[in-house]
């Protein structure tokens, strides 16, 4: 059995003024082999390795979206996703 995550993308771009330089949402997907179900997401922004508070992702089952807008803090500077299902995890990081 195995879980991985896939992200259209594990960089969000910034301008100099620290707003996203796109309105394309970040898409996170967790593929399975020889397993099934639907596994749950976790969200977490870091400032340097210090957790913040978990944020919501959108999209339901296997694929949730990571929207420029929720990107609320300029000092995070990375967003882990964590998807589990069972006993199987895996982690993809988000980097400014």
């Amino acid at each position: 059995q195995l879980l991985y995550l896939t992200a259209s993308s594990q960089i969000q771009a910034f301008d100099k003024d620290d707003r996203p330089k796109t309105t394309q949402p970040i898409t996170i997907s967790v593929k399975l082999q020889n397993a099934s179900g639907t596994a749950t997401f976790t969200a977490i922004p870091y400032i340097g390795i210090t957790a913040q508070t978990p944020i919501p992702l959108g999209g339901t089952g296997n694929d949730r979206t990571l929207l420029p807008s929720q990107w609320v803090n300029p000092d995070w500077t990375t967003i882990a996703i964590t998807a589990t299902l069972g006993s199987l995890t895996d982690t993809v990081s988000i980097l400014e």
